[in-house]
């Protein structure tokens, strides 16, 4: 394996971007809780982390082309147990974040602005809305190349039909992830499986759930 591949395996993977968060998490939330309020430590901290990850994720996807796809996914093997545990895991972290909001928008001694708490948790709880989406992503291109795999072999239906190309790129799956999350349907590339299907409707439920309940917590 390459360095490059490497590097991008550190950064869509699971397992390296939570300890990727634990180690910014570490550094930085001792010297913040000295100089904010324990509360507004770990806010601040949960945004340094998603806008560091989000930022290593999208730089990934624009700039990965066919080969290197084809290469990383090729090798994974991601589980419907884990694309369940990243979910559960990002809407309590987001369910966790908007509870925080509510709560620390209150009469609660801050040294922070009102203003600049609000936005940090709009922040958030957007980035967090990204990293469930990126997750999606990942295990979509993982299904992609799973079944390629056995287009070799037995020839089945493949699970997507991008219009125009013969290979999609890993930023191809974002678009789908990202389209799916913001209108609860399928784009202009095509869902050719039941299973891919029942994937992209929980998918939807799961946005319209968690854009609901964050637009009425931020509206109260």
């Amino acid at each position: 394996m390459t360095a490059r591949l490497r590097r991008l395996r550190s950064v869509l993977l699971d397992y390296p971007r939570l300890r990727r968060a634990l180690l910014i998490g570490g550094v930085l939330g001792v010297p913040l809780n000295f100089l904010v309020s324990p509360r507004e430590a770990i806010a601040l901290v949960m945004l340094i982390c998603l806008l560091a990850d989000s930022w290593l994720v999208c730089r990934a996807a624009w700039s990965m082309d066919e080969p290197e796809t084809r290469a990383l996914f090729s090798a994974l093997r991601e589980g419907i147990d884990c694309l369940v545990e990243r979910t559960v895991g990002l809407n309590f972290i987001g369910f966790g974040v908007i509870s925080l909001c509510v709560s620390d928008l209150g009469p609660v001694p801050s040294v922070l602005p009102k203003d600049f708490r609000v936005m940090v948790f709009f922040l958030s709880v957007l980035l967090i809305w990204m990293a469930l989406h990126h997750g999606f992503a990942v295990h979509y291109a993982s299904l992609h190349y799973q079944r390629t795999a056995l287009l070799k072999q037995f020839q089945p239906e493949p699970i997507f039909e991008f219009p125009g190309k013969d290979e999609p790129q890993f930023f191809d799956f974002v678009y789908v992830s990202y389209t799916v999350g913001m209108t609860f349907e399928m784009s202009d590339v095509g869902a050719r499986t039941t299973e891919v299907r029942k994937i992209v409707v929980v998918q939807a439920l799961l946005a319209f759930l968690y854009t609901t309940i964050a637009i009425s917590a931020f509206v109260t």
